[in-house]
């Protein structure tokens, strides 16, 4: 099944990137869902197995369940006709989810990756980049109470701090997972098969590390951090403000110490002892 097989834009003039972005900004209360018309008897390649038979495994985590009933829901023709997207902040912040239901629904030791990347790969890094604005305000000061539609707000904002925090941590604890994971699977390979899918003449099936790394305004050094959180939350931004969302997110990036070690390797410095067969 493919994207462009079991959906097209309700205008048919909008272009894909231009869907996500509006999506990606909608905010309930503030602005409506992006709609798009949905064309399931579209999709004529069957869902593959390994999903399938999730549908009645009793060990299957609750996040499987559900994604493999979404999955369903999709195909199911007398029940979704339109999908209404809106801001995916509000359950993943972060953008973390889509490899977490990845690994866990299809269940090979380097999904979301192939064989062939799993034995190519030697080093990734996740950036996590938080810019959300932190509690606090002129609000607080006051004795009068928020109005309705700022708790609203206020709560939104909450929902998604939560759930972002809670995604954070769980892809810290499946990163490694996924990296033992791979290595796994890299060293149980022979030689011949290794080569088949890629590996160099000097591959080492254990030198592989997947490192995370958090960027935010609080972590970044004066003048960016007092600048860019003096930024109000808007839906447009004026020259400077843009030149200096790049250049302090930039300076930032550059000081990560995750990152310094990742270019650092690419520059040929630190490899694994071969226990490959």
């Amino acid at each position: 099944m493919t994207w462009q097989q079991c959906r097209r834009p309700m205008l048919g003039h909008l272009k894909q990137v231009a869907d996500a972005v509006a999506a990606s900004m909608a905010v309930p209360l503030v602005f409506s869902p992006v709609e798009l018309r949905t064309y399931p008897d579209n999709c004529q390649e069957p869902i593959p197995e390994a999903i399938t038979r999730l549908r009645s495994d009793p060990q299957a985590s609750q996040l499987v369940k559900e994604s493999v009933a979404a999955i369903d829901g999709y195909r199911d023709l007398a029940r979704v006709h339109y999908l209404r997207l809106a801001d995916g902040g509000l359950t993943d912040n972060y953008g973390l989810s889509t490899l977490l239901v990845s690994r866990a629904v299809i269940a090979t030791p380097s999904a979301p990756m192939t064989p062939r990347d799993a034995v190519r790969i030697r080093r990734a890094l996740f950036i996590i980049v938080d810019a959300a604005r932190k509690p606090g305000g002129s609000g607080d000061l006051e004795e009068n109470g928020p109005t309705g539609f700022d708790v609203a707000m206020y709560a939104s904002a909450a929902a998604v701090a939560a759930s972002a925090r809670l995604a954070a941590d769980a892809f810290r604890g499946a990163l490694k997972d996924w990296q033992d994971s791979v290595i796994a699977f890299r060293c149980g390979l022979t030689r011949k098969e290794a080569l088949g899918l890629g590996a160099a003449g000097a591959w080492q099936c254990a030198d592989v590390r997947f490192s995370l790394a958090f960027l935010s305004i609080d972590g970044l050094d004066e003048p960016y951090h007092s600048r860019l959180a003096a930024i109000p939350t808007r839906l447009t931004m004026d020259v400077a403000d843009v030149d200096a969302t790049v250049e302090g997110a930039r300076a930032g990036a550059m000081l990560l110490p995750q990152l310094q070690d990742y270019l650092a390797d690419r520059n040929g410095q630190g490899r694994s002892r071969d226990t490959s067969r």
